[in-house]
Formats: C-alpha cells, sequence, structure tokens
C-alpha cells in the first residue's frame, strides 16, 4: 500500500512539473501569437496605404507632364496609375476603397483618349483625377 502510495504520489508530482512548465509557455504562446496577428493587420493597412500613395504620387506627375504639353510621358504616367489602380482593387478588402478605386478606372478611356490626341483639355480632367485619388477612403 506504502508504495501505491509514493508511485501515485511521483505521478502526481511529475504531472504537476509537466503542468507548471507547460501552462505558462502555452499562454506566452498564445500572447506571441495574438501579437503576430496584430502586426499582420498593420502591416497590411501600411502596404495599402503605400500603394494609395503610390496612385496619388503617379497622379500628381501625370497632371505635371500633361501640364508641361508632355503627353506621351504623362500617357505612360497614366497607363502606370490605371494599372495600379487595378491592382490594388484585386488586392483590397475594403469595399468603400473597392468601389472608389472602381470609380477611378472609368476615367481610363476618356483621359487616355485625351493624352493620346494631346488635348489641353485633359489637364483639367487630370486635376480632377488627382482630388480624387486624394479623396480614397483609406483606413
Amino acid at each position: 500500500m506504502a508504495n501505491r502510495f509514493k508511485i501515485g504520489l511521483v505521478l502526481l508530482l511529475a504531472v504537476g512539473a509537466f503542468l507548471g512548465g507547460f501552462i505558462p509557455q502555452f499562454l506566452e504562446n498564445r500572447r506571441l501569437r495574438s501579437e503576430i496577428e496584430a502586426s499582420r493587420t498593420s502591416l497590411g493597412r501600411f502596404q495599402i496605404q503605400a500603394e494609395v500613395d503610390e496612385i496619388r504620387n503617379l497622379a500628381g506627375k501625370t497632371l505635371l507632364q500633361a501640364s508641361r504639353q508632355n503627353y506621351g510621358t504623362a500617357a505612360e504616367l497614366a497607363t502606370q496609375y490605371f494599372n495600379s489602380v487595378q491592382s490594388l482593387m484585386s488586392k483590397t478588402d475594403n469595399t468603400a476603397l473597392q468601389s472608389a478605386l472602381s470609380e477611378l478606372l472609368k476615367l481610363r478611356d476618356p483621359i487616355m483618349t485625351a493624352l493620346a490626341q494631346a488635348n489641353p483639355a485633359v489637364v483639367s480632367e487630370l486635376h480632377s483625377l488627382l482630388q480624387r485619388s486624394y479623396d480614397l477612403p483609406v483606413t
């Protein structure tokens, strides 16, 4: 009987020692996983913000080149702009941003046509495009 008691006590102490080491590690692991997930979420937001900033930059460069009557360069920049808008639209799950980007894409054909025709009136359209790019709903 004393042997059974000793064996039970040793097993109980072994399980207690295991749990004494396991539980803090488990809790630390869970805390670190939640921190990693929060960091990934922040990183995703920052990547979207960086892409929106690049879109705004391209819109400004396009407007500048068109105002200088460099319509060929402006057309190349506008192509990059609309490709970036399309790319961002496929990456984001923000419906407000997707909707705004979709509205920007509707301006592609008129702007590209005006740039191809070297129409000076495109400058006002590009100014509107730049303003709408700065009004994108980024969170």
